[in-house]
Parts: C-alpha cells; structure tokens; sequence
C-alpha cells in the first residue's frame, strides 16, 4: 500500500518520473558493463529492470522511451549481433 502511495506522489511531479527513469537506466547500464565478462546474453536482460521501473513509476512515455534507448545500446554495443555481416 505505501509503494501505491509513493508511486502517485510521484506521478504528481512530471519531472520525478523521468529522473527516477533515468537513474535506474544509468544503473542498470552499470551493471550491464559489470556482468558482460560472463556473457552477452546476461547483459540484454539487464535493461528489464530499467524499462520496468520507467513504466512504473513514469508512466507509458517513460517507458518506451527507456525501452528504445535499451534496445539501441544493446544492438549498438553488443558483439553476439554484428551490424554489419562478412
């Protein structure tokens, strides 16, 4: 009940939403970096937890815009995806 409370203080103030987005995709990206030496597939399902947070406490537009900004990284920097075949 105290986390539905927290949750409406904060979707009262836009601007809470997307700080507290932005700090869980930080640190989420943070451990992506952390668990990749133990493989790249670890590192993908990293960003969920980011993308669940954004939605949850931003809002709809927080997510997906968390989720689109996971899914560029994750294509951009992971090798097990190479943009461009040989």
């Amino acid at each position: 009940m105290q986390l539905v409370s927290a949750i409406r203080v904060v979707r009262q103030h836009k601007y809470w939403g997307w700080l507290i987005s932005l700090a869980a995709l930080g640190i989420c990206l943070f451990l992506r970096i952390y668990i990749r030496e133990y493989g790249d597939f670890l590192g993908a399902g990293a960003f969920l937890p980011a993308v669940m947070i954004a939605a949850l406490f931003g809002g709809i537009v927080e997510g997906i815009t968390v989720f689109i900004i996971c899914v560029r990284i994750v294509l951009l920097f992971c090798s097990a995806l190479p943009l461009i075949p040989n």
